[in-house]
């Protein structure tokens, strides 16, 4: 069940329920649109992790596209308002009930729909006016605000100030989203046995500033240097048994534990083989075969 957090957008409210939580305009790095795993997988997941640790938002870069987004964001929801006859609202978080995900549409429309507001460059404009349609780099990120709010469409508005504006609706794609739900409880599982193994092991005093996130990302680096980026799944996600096993062997298995997420996850082991009927509960309650 979604929850909508009442904050408003790029406040200090907003950045702390953000912290070390995987969001819908990063889902590209857990998910590709073909709904494969993403190779920035680990890269994420070591950024959230260093949130969580800090409590501190980690700042990168910005492009020209998207700062452009943020400052035509009003003009192009009243244009979309008067071409579409509708009236929408302003939103700052939503969360699933768990406060394991999240998303940040720039409007609500009604009860069903969602609105994302895209400024792009003027060539690339002109290539979705030809295309008529959505770039497949936005694909996770515009399933994943339908997933986490439940909702029947988002429209997506391609924004220019001169060249011609474009709406585009996208509905949900239950292939992708089964995918998705998929990789994210993978993710989730591992990001928290992580953060719990740092925690146990080095207790983080954690200096001021700068050095306070150095301190975070060395200390995960060296956790994660000893683990495989993420479990390996042979079979279907979506339906019968499902194999998990772990990349990178243990030579001698002698110290075979490689996280420990409480009630939450399982232990994993680095020769262990698992088996589950279901495949969506993962990370909630395999056993060791």
């Amino acid at each position: 069940m979604p929850i909508y957090h009442d904050v408003a957008q790029y406040s200090e409210a907003y950045d702390r329920l953000k912290l070390g939580v995987p969001t819908s305009s990063n889902f590209h790095k857990i998910i590709t649109p073909q709904g494969k795993p993403s190779k920035q997988w680990r890269e994420y997941a070591c950024v959230l992790i260093a949130e969580r640790l800090l409590q501190q938002k980690i700042e990168f870069y910005n492009s020209p596209a998207m700062e452009r987004g943020v400052i035509v964001e009003a003009e192009a929801a009243d244009w979309y308002e008067f071409d579409q006859d509708v009236i929408t609202q302003r939103i700052g978080f939503i969360t699933d009930d768990d406060h394991t995900m999240g998303c940040s549409p720039d409007r609500l429309i009604g009860e069903d729909g969602l609105l994302e507001i895209k400024a792009p460059l003027p060539h690339t404009q002109i290539e979705y006016w030809i295309s008529g349609k959505v770039h497949e780099r936005f694909w996770p990120q515009l399933q994943g605000q339908l997933y986490i709010t439940q909702r029947s469409w988002v429209d997506i508005v391609c924004w220019h100030d001169v060249l011609p504006k474009l709406v585009m609706r996208v509905e949900p794609d239950e292939k992708f989203i089964k995918a998705l739900d998929h990789e994210l409880q993978i993710f989730s599982c591992f990001v928290e046995g992580v953060v719990d193994k740092i925690r146990a092991r080095h207790q983080l005093p954690m200096p001021p500033g700068g050095s306070a996130l150095r301190a975070a990302l060395r200390a995960s680096l060296e956790i994660l240097h000893d683990l495989p980026p993420r479990p390996t799944l042979r079979g279907s996600p979506f339906s019968g048994t499902v194999t998990v096993t772990i990349s990178r062997p243990s030579k001698d298995r002698t110290d075979c534990s490689l996280l420990d997420c409480g009630n939450s996850c399982p232990r994993l082991v680095f020769h262990a083989v698992w088996r589950t009927s279901n495949p969506s509960r993962i990370c909630a309650g395999m056993q060791t075969t």
